[in-house]
């Protein structure tokens, strides 16, 4: 099924995800979707039918044919194109993993595939088959540059191009259709209208909604301090500068546990353990790298941000904020409600700035981006590391894309100057899956910190008396977490 078009539509890029695709060719900035497929659907896979069916999840979204085109010289904000050249044959890769097909070498081929930036002038995003994964099964790996869209956006995506049940019909959405070429002169008149737009319209109106947040706000609601990574955060394992080989792992366990771990404190959320986990997976890292964990971490989390009016389907939609992992906190239920009262945080500290500081990127071109970017990559390496953590509501069950059914759904997000691990968590039906993606230089065992992960959960349900049970025999199946925005 095709999706209805709106034609000759001009779609520039924000200021925030121009810098996606500025830094794509230093340190790739793509997510990975990674699809575990069932074994009945892997036993009937064919990777010369592949091409048949991305065609057509082309088809429903057109915004996989979309390129960026530059502003000349750098004085506005690159608009997306549709690419003339097009053919989804150019996108697809296939690989077969050697026996016996495990997951550390699926990891290890993901990272490698990671590692690569997606060459430029062409619509970015590549898509991966590789079959042998546990014997027979086949495993699909979407690499996209996170401008083209973010977690948030990319669940809206699937839910659009799989269904719960094989066979289903799809329902196109109405997209927009970006020309297919722009003369330097054409580009160059858009980019200043789209300035004198952001000048006249948007910082008024941006300045405007700061003057009634502050009206608002009074002494006794203080907008709350986000931590410092500069100042506050500890040596940590994981610090640039960043080298271009990428590292990957991830662990599954099961939702509906985390769900009652939640409930063993005031205020529980499935966020609230995603936080206490990795704290806790940390604490263990750097106690096994005998190193200090007596100061909390100062983490990074992606949080989703609601536009009013915004119905894209492309894009980033987060803003990033600091907070403080506990992982100086050694009893797993007093980490858990620290962890707790650090998404309440997160929230306030969206919920109180009416305009993000990446909405202000709109006003800077990539002339003024490009030494911006240059100036955070020499300051990095002079932190003392970071992580990025951030969760996803996946789908709430088993999902098809035509007849072929996923097993498993994980996501990561990608890492960026001094930030040397990422970790981000998505749930897909009656499982949370913990992705942990990073610099091969910083870490160059993932494997490591997955395991911590596992240790942590373990040690927390413990904890809080919650029944061990496999993924499969969870109340639960069918739920999911809730969650931010991330990678």
């Amino acid at each position: 099924m095709r999706s209805a078009r709106t034609a000759g539509a001009e779609i520039r890029l924000s200021g925030s995800d121009t810098t996606f695709i500025l830094d794509e060719a230093v340190e790739p900035q793509h997510t990975l979707k990674i699809a575990v497929f069932d074994e009945p659907s892997s036993r009937d896979f064919q990777f010369e039918r592949m091409s048949e069916m991305l065609a057509g999840a082309v088809a429903v979204l057109p915004q996989m044919r979309w390129r960026v085109r530059p502003t000349p010289l750098g004085l506005g904000r690159p608009v997306w194109i549709t690419d003339p050249e097009f053919d989804v044959r150019n996108h697809l890769r296939h690989n077969r993993l050697p026996d016996p097909g495990s997951k550390a070498q699926l990891c290890r081929l993901i990272g490698e595939i990671a590692g690569d930036p997606i060459p430029p002038g062409r619509p970015p995003w590549e898509a991966w088959f590789i079959e042998g994964y546990e014997g027979n099964k086949v495993v699909a790996v979407l690499k996209m540059n996170h401008a083209l869209a973010d977690g948030a956006r990319f669940v809206e995506l699937l839910d659009m191009v799989s269904t719960p049940a094989p066979g289903a019909s799809i329902v196109a959405p109405t997209m927009p259709h970006p020309p297919e070429r722009l003369s330097d002169s054409e580009a160059l008149r858009g980019a200043g209208r789209a300035l004198w737009d952001e000048l006249s319209h948007e910082v008024p109106r941006r300045l405007r909604t700061m003057r009634q947040g502050r009206a608002r706000a009074t002494a006794d609601t203080p907008a709350p301090r986000s931590p410092s990574m500069l100042r506050q955060q500890p040596e940590l394992p994981w610090r640039g500068p960043l080298t271009p080989g990428r590292s990957f792992s991830w662990v599954s366990v099961p939702l509906d546990d985390v769900k009652k771990m939640a409930k063993a404190v005031s205020g529980g959320t499935v966020n609230a353990v995603v936080f206490a986990l990795v704290a806790g997976a940390i604490r263990e890292y750097l106690a096994d790298e005998g190193r200090p964990f007596d100061l909390p971490v100062v983490a990074n989390s992606a949080a989703k941000v609601a536009s009013e009016g915004d119905t894209r389907l492309w894009g980033t939609t987060a803003t990033n904020r600091t907070f403080t992992l506990p992982t100086d906190v050694a009893d797993p239920v007093e980490r858990l409600r620290a962890a707790t009262v650090q998404t309440r945080a997160v929230k306030a500290s969206v919920d109180a700035r009416p305009v993000q500081r990446e909405e202000w990127f709109d006003l800077a071109p990539p002339a003024m981006l490009r030494p911006m970017l240059r100036l955070a990559r020499l300051v990095g390496p002079r932190l003392n590391g970071a992580v990025i953590v951030s969760d996803v509501k996946g789908p709430r069950e088993k999902r098809y894309f035509g007849g072929m059914g996923v097993e498993n759904f994980i996501s990561c997000g990608h890492v960026k100057y001094a930030a040397g691990i990422n970790v981000t968590v998505w749930s897909y039906a009656d499982m949370l899956n913990f992705a942990v993606f990073g610099c091969s230089r910083t870490l160059p065992d993932p494997d490591s910190f997955t395991e911590q992960i596992q240790s942590a959960f373990d040690e927390l349900r413990q904890a809080t008396g919650v029944a061990a049970r496999p993924i499969g025999e969870q109340a639960g199946t069918g739920a999911s977490a809730t969650a931010g925005s991330g990678g």
